[in-house]
């Protein structure tokens, strides 16, 4: 095939797309959506829902789309996937990502590279990414318009105040997901107040037993109901107070102060 013919035949190819695939069924998700020429979400035909690279309402680059509870992440040119999809666990439905993406051998997109992450419940990270999680010298933004900074270690804890691998700290996990204050030995809190946001507070002591934590004394006030492992530790730890309590009454950002 002659140059002539392979250029007719890279020109029909590019009319072919810009005229069929731009009339892929989306539709708006987010307001002005379907004018966004960056980023949005916007909807299928089949109800699943796209978030990612937008190019006059239609996925272009880099997006997800939400199958049940999981996200598969892939390359849009034009509305229409190239390639195979690439399952992604980064975050869930409703978050968003900006920044450096890499592909590991598993064919995984993962983040890596400077990149910011959108939390469905306004607060975001901007960090330095490692395989989809936070290093070094990094900020957290809060819903409640709270900025937090320092070095992310362990998957996206950042000590915020005093010693928190061995003394008294305060260190709070990505967006305030856990907070954590008391006193630590070798990074593990030992006694003080532990908060999993809208899920568990305790407010007590631990000892280690081999590779595991033990509550042993103090108040947990539980966001869901108890299972049969808590009224196990309630009954074995009598020093250990279990008490179900609405979820919106444990907020991790109340204890950042």
């Amino acid at each position: 095939m002659n140059g002539k013919k392979i250029a007719i035949l890279i020109i029909s190819i590019f009319w072919f797309v810009a005229n069929n695939c731009a009339t892929v069924p989306w539709k708006c998700v987010d307001g002005d959506a379907c004018n966004a020429i960056k980023e949005g979400s916007v909807i299928s035909q089949y109800g699943h829902k796209y978030n990612g690279g937008l190019k006059n309402g239609i996925p272009d680059g880099i997006g997800s789309v939400e199958f049940g509870t999981g996200r598969w992440f892939n390359i849009y040119i034009n509305g229409y996937a190239i390639g195979s999809p690439i399952h992604g666990s980064a975050g869930k439905p409703g978050d968003r990502y900006e920044g450096g993406v890499g592909i590991d051998k598993y064919e995984d997109i993962q983040l890596n590279g400077k990149g910011t992450f959108f939390y469905k419940n306004g607060s975001k990270i901007e960090a330095i990414w490692k395989e989809n999680k936070p290093e070094g010298k990094g900020k957290i933004f809060l819903a409640n318009g709270k900025t937090l900074e320092g070095n992310f270690y362990d998957s996206g804890w950042i000590c915020l105040t005093g010693d928190c691998k061995n003394g008294f700290g305060k260190r709070i996990y990505r967006n305030c997901a856990t907070l954590e204050k008391g006193n630590f030995v070798k990074g593990e809190l030992m006694k003080g107040v532990h908060v999993s946001n809208e899920y568990e507070f305790f407010d007590g002591e631990w000892v280690l037993e081999g590779k595991f934590k033990r509550f042993i004394s103090g108040i947990s006030r539980l966001g869901r109901k108890m299972d049969t492992i808590d009224r196990m530790r309630q009954r074995d730890n009598p020093k250990a107070q279990y008490t179900e309590v609405a979820k919106e009454s444990i907020q991790c950002t109340e204890y950042i102060d």
